[in-house]
């Protein structure tokens, strides 16, 4: 049997409303992250974008596309065209809410090389949401222009918060 790549950095289960979650002092010795958020909003519409920042850094640090389909269209758009680029990443463009209690937005991040510190990080996030009607898939992919190693991510809802339930578990990808 082929033994995991995926190393469990840090897990969390919201107790209560929170504002935001903070993965910090993250270890510098594997080759690549993954986030898996699984998340709801406590705002009443679906709107609320999941939003990131790395090593606390705000400002023109982050740049971005994204491609969206419901079952029934395709958008594609710079991300930055929606959020204000001074202040954070999207990296999931809409949030279940709070009208909807057990539904649940997917959200899957991959920091590809975040250790290096010879060059910007990229990173692809994923969300998979089943309370629209139709489903609803999108990608973004982000670049963070840094280069300092990623040491802390933070992640949070761009109105509202993070409902009690939401889940947030960062993994270290081994290095081949």
């Amino acid at each position: 049997m082929p033994t995991s790549t995926y190393t469990p950095i840090a897990t969390t289960t919201l107790t209560s409303a929170t504002a935001s979650y903070t993965f910090s002092s993250i270890p510098q010795t594997y080759s690549d992250l993954v986030l898996e958020a699984t998340v709801r909003s406590d705002t009443a519409a679906n709107t609320s974008n999941l939003l990131c920042q790395v090593n606390g850094q705000v400002g023109n640090y982050y740049d971005g596309f994204y491609l969206r389909t419901d079952g029934g269209s395709i958008s594609a758009a710079r991300y930055n065209k929606f959020i204000d680029p001074t202040y954070a990443a999207p990296v999931g463009l809409m949030l279940a809410n709070s009208a909807t209690a057990t539904a649940y937005s997917i959200h899957t991040i991959n920091w590809i090389g975040y250790s290096q510190t010879n060059t910007n990080k990229t990173f692809i996030a994923r969300t998979n949401a089943t309370w629209v009607s139709a489903g609803y898939t999108e990608l973004v992919t982000n670049q963070y222009f840094g280069t300092l190693a990623i040491t802390s991510v933070k992640l949070f809802p761009e109105t509202g918060n993070f409902a009690a339930g939401s889940t947030l578990t960062l993994y270290g990808i081994k290095a081949a």
